[in-house]
């Protein structure tokens, strides 16, 4: 009798506890779609497109490269974990979080929101794919460039933001998949990553 009590009680807890967390999350979806402006709406949406999405990949890369003495080796060496580490996160994280069943905002019909781009590389919910990219490929590119992290921050956060803008993803998406992505990179980063020989800009 006692383990049903304690089993009823665990179970109505972690109910309570997503019900929590997807009310928090809907009111916060509906306040950054609902945001309207002229400068938004001609810059946000696109970020969430594919070529967006992929842009903001090939503009990072394309920092790091010309800011990096040792061009082709650094090249590989920020490309080839953040597709391995990307791809672990992404798979990973939709098992985990499968139980939530979400889907994403432009395929749940909300009342009031606005679908902005339809045209992306996300074929899930819960973590967002394009933003775990990015988050891995900022970790790994600012830990051999530590001077241009706030410049690969602010490409993953404002593509980030524009996956609520447009409708395509809920806030925890993206936030799971920045967590996910730094626990990840961050233990890659401690305990894998090649040193290079002299600065760490160098």
């Amino acid at each position: 009798m006692g383990d049903f009590i304690e089993k009823n009680v665990v179970s109505g807890l972690i109910g309570a506890i997503k019900m929590l967390l997807n009310t928090i999350d809907l009111l916060l979806f509906k306040l950054i779609n609902g945001v309207s402006t002229h400068w938004l709406e001609g810059t946000l949406p696109t970020l969430a497109t594919v070529w967006g999405q992929l842009g903001c990949v090939g503009v990072m890369l394309l920092v790091a490269i010309i800011f990096s003495k040792k061009k082709i080796r650094r090249l590989g060496v920020v490309v080839l974990p953040t597709a391995l580490l990307s791809g672990l996160i992404f798979i990973g994280g939709q098992s985990l979080f499968s139980s939530l069943d979400r889907k994403p905002p432009y395929e749940s019909k909300l009342a009031n929101s606005k679908i902005r781009a339809v045209n992306t590389l996300n074929t899930g919910t819960m973590p967002s794919l394009a933003p775990v990219v990015l988050f891995v490929l900022g970790m790994v590119a600012s830990f051999y460039l530590p001077l241009l992290r706030p410049f690969f921050f602010i490409i993953v956060f404002l593509q980030g933001w524009s996956e609520i803008y447009a409708g395509l993803s809920f806030p925890l998406d993206i936030l799971s998949g920045y967590v996910l992505a730094w626990l990840v990179a961050k233990i890659y980063l401690m305990f894998f990553a090649p040193k290079f020989k002299g600065s760490a800009n160098g």
